[in-house]
């Protein structure tokens, strides 16, 4: 069976895997993965063995006879390969090669009609975002004057001068940043909503044999954690996209104008915070997918 094999397949690459990390892995249901590793327990194809540290949790092994089969069936898979591309010349498999990504530009050009119903909404979010950029990289350098020219020269009216140009500022900030976040969200929930339809009218169209396959419990975490996490990171995308690197080169930029010496401490703050979110990124990211 297509179920047990690939099973076999996995295990051939992964050895001595639990359950649970199969079911995982191949996104199938743990009750699903139990009755296809009985019956290829039972054929002689993998063992199952208790661990030491807990007694129900099973480590499977792919056997000799199991591996055969999966060393025949690469056989099989290499021998098909050749023979579909035998006679085919180095510029021939370039050209196929060239149809092949365009057609994944197609594929993903799909998705343009999630973003085309709300297209203002992906691009006045960025936008937005910015101006809240703006004010907060501006607003330190008004606070500035107020103390070097106001304060040391006691001109009140140029402290309230200054002063009212801040509260404005602030306001400026408060609306682009509110609208930013909205027509973010606005998006990335049009976006949401137009593939979760979409994933749904095709789960309509499966067979038992498919549903079975990809079990229910699978799809219905398809469309709704996974659409959602798809949408997260379109929100999130939308209102950093802009903002984080817009922040950086606009303090970068403020702080040379400031204090040439002062903002010398940027070359060497900069790369030691980028290797400690690296390393941070690097710990965090496989606990985070074990998680999920």
């Amino acid at each position: 069976y297509q179920s047990q094999h690939r099973l076999l397949m996995h295990l051939n690459h992964h050895p001595n895997c639990s359950q649970v990390e199969i079911a995982r892995e191949l996104e199938i249901s743990p009750a699903a993965v139990a009755v296809s590793l009985k019956k290829l327990e039972s054929g002689g194809y993998i063992t199952r063995e208790t661990t030491e540290s807990d007694n129900r949790t099973h480590r499977v092994t792919i056997t000799p006879k199991g591996r055969s089969v999966i060393e025949r069936s690469e056989q099989m898979f290499w021998e098909t390969e050749k023979a579909m591309f035998e006679g085919f010349s180095e510029e021939e498999m370039q050209s196929l090669q060239q149809f092949f990504e365009r057609i994944y530009e197609n594929q993903m050009k799909r998705y343009g009609k999630y973003i085309r119903p709300c297209w203002y909404a992906f691009i006045l979010g960025p936008l937005l975002m910015l101006t809240e950029v703006a004010g907060e990289v501006l607003l330190p350098s008004f606070m500035a004057d107020i103390i070097n020219v106001g304060a040391a020269n006691h001109d009140v009216g140029y402290i309230l001068q200054k002063g009212m140009i801040m509260i404005l500022t602030a306001f400026i900030m408060m609306a682009g940043g509110v609208g930013g976040a909205w027509f973010a969200s606005v998006a990335a929930i049009n976006f949401g909503t137009g593939l979760r339809k979409d994933a749904f009218k095709k789960i309509q169209t499966f067979s038992f044999s498919e549903i079975d396959r990809f079990s229910t419990g699978s799809l219905v975490t398809r469309l709704t954690n996974d659409i959602t996490q798809v949408q997260n990171l379109i929100m999130m995308a939308l209102r950093m996209m802009l903002r984080a690197p817009g922040m950086l080169i606009g303090a970068i930029i403020m702080a040379f104008l400031m204090d040439r010496e002062l903002a010398a401490v940027f070359l060497i703050v900069l790369p030691v915070m980028t290797v400690v979110i690296l390393l941070l990124l690097r710990i965090a990211y496989p606990r985070f997918e074990f998680m999920q």
